[in-house]
């Protein structure tokens, strides 16, 4: 049977929350807040246990605070997060902001759990109102349909969607692991080099490459697009290597000739300094930039080994978080990345760690396979199940 959201479940919205009460870390209730969703949802979690903020009965009362029992699926229903699709279960009654929305079932006909999974399907952005901020109205998500099977076969469904997200989250964390083997790996070999623990020479990084800065051809000639040469962004940035299958898309001559994009030649590191800063990966191919990324370029691979470069950089990564600069789109000037210390220490110790970093990434190869395959199994049951 079939049955649309308003005849099976309740809905709740949210309660403006002044900031003068926010910022307490103890009480009666939580106070969720989109955030809040998604730091559940990153540590791999349905049920939300924790919130940022707490208020009890009287500043409920103040707000006219409405209260949302244990057991409702919230989410976000505006903004960029409404397209991020996260959901999360609550495991007392709580508050939820504005901008949050809530979903429970008002029927034993269905089971919590599958309802959580048929919404955690569900794309919000395809129901959003055409405005410039994407929003999902409450009287839109009444009116979706959903397939009720029998109790027993939506448990067994749940079992089974559990299982696989299980591995899928397990085999996520052993990524994690990984990385985090690498960066002990480089701590417990050159220190902490943002304050140079070790107390090792050091040069600015504009001492041992020069940069290069790229830019967009105009999107308005056909003619700059299409040819063979691969065109990067700061999407495919993070890897430690790339090629021309990462490319967003692909340039001609003329179009490196009429723009601000530079070809960038192999083995320079690509490094993004707006839009993704941070991120980092070294170029197997000759590419073009974007505006978006600066290369380190005509590196002396006799004294620098590339692995371990990238590893310097993203050492710097809070730092250059903290640099980030703009009012719309914010990125650090080329100078802020040209002036930070390089720990100068032999060739033969980088290299030391760069094959250790290759051993370790052998075995993310391995567990990336494999949770791609069981991503691949997840997405094709939920498509199954819920259309």
């Amino acid at each position: 049977m079939s049955s649309t959201l308003d005849e099976i479940c309740k809905f709740y919205s949210g309660t403006g929350f002044p900031n003068k009460f926010q910022g307490k870390r103890n009480g009666k209730y939580p106070f969720v807040k989109v955030g809040d969703i998604s730091r559940t949802v990153k540590k791999g979690n349905i049920t939300l246990t924790k919130s940022q903020n707490y208020i009890n009965d009287d500043v409920v009362n103040k707000i006219n605070g409405k209260i949302v029992p244990k057991d409702t699926i919230i989410f976000a229903k505006i903004g960029e997060a409404l397209k991020l699709n996260r959901r999360v279960i609550t495991n007392k009654e709580c508050l939820i902001d504005n901008n949050i929305l809530g979903i429970k079932p008002k029927t034993n006909k269905i089971d919590l759990k599958y309802l959580f999974y048929f919404m955690n399907h569900l794309k919000l952005e395809k129901f959003s109102e055409s405005t410039t901020v994407p929003s999902v109205r409450q009287t839109r998500l009444k009116s979706i349909t959903i397939n009720i099977p029998s109790i027993d076969e939506q448990l067994e469904i749940v079992n089974i969607l559990e299982n696989i997200n299980k591995a899928v989250l397990l085999k996520r964390e052993q990524l994690s692991k990984l990385e985090i083997l690498i960066k002990a790996r480089f701590v417990e070999m050159f220190g902490d080099i943002i304050h140079n623990s070790k107390k090792l020479p050091t040069k600015s990084l504009h001492q041992i490459c020069n940069t290069v800065s790229g830019g967009t051809p105009s999107r308005k000639h056909l003619e700059y697009y299409g040819g063979n040469i691969p065109f990067v962004t700061t999407v495919a940035l993070g890897p430690n290597y790339i090629d021309a299958e990462d490319a967003q898309d692909y340039l001609t001559e003329e179009g490196v000739k009429e723009s601000a994009t530079r070809k960038i030649p192999v083995n320079s590191i690509l490094f993004g300094n707006r839009v993704g800063v941070g991120k980092s990966s070294i170029n197997k191919v000759e590419v073009c930039i974007n505006q978006d990324i600066i290369a380190l370029t005509d590196i002396d691979f006799e004294k620098n080994n590339l692995l371990f470069l990238k590893m310097v950089l993203e050492e710097y990564k809070e730092y250059f978080e903290v640099q980030k600069r703009g009012a719309t789109i914010k990125g650090i000037p080329s100078k802020i990345v040209k002036n930070i210390s390089i720990p100068i220490v032999s060739l033969s110790l980088q290299n030391e760690f760069a094959n250790f970093v290759q051993q370790v990434d052998k075995s993310k190869v391995a567990v990336q396979k494999s949770l791609d395959e069981t991503q691949k199994l997840y997405d094709s049951l939920m498509q199954e199940y819920f259309g």
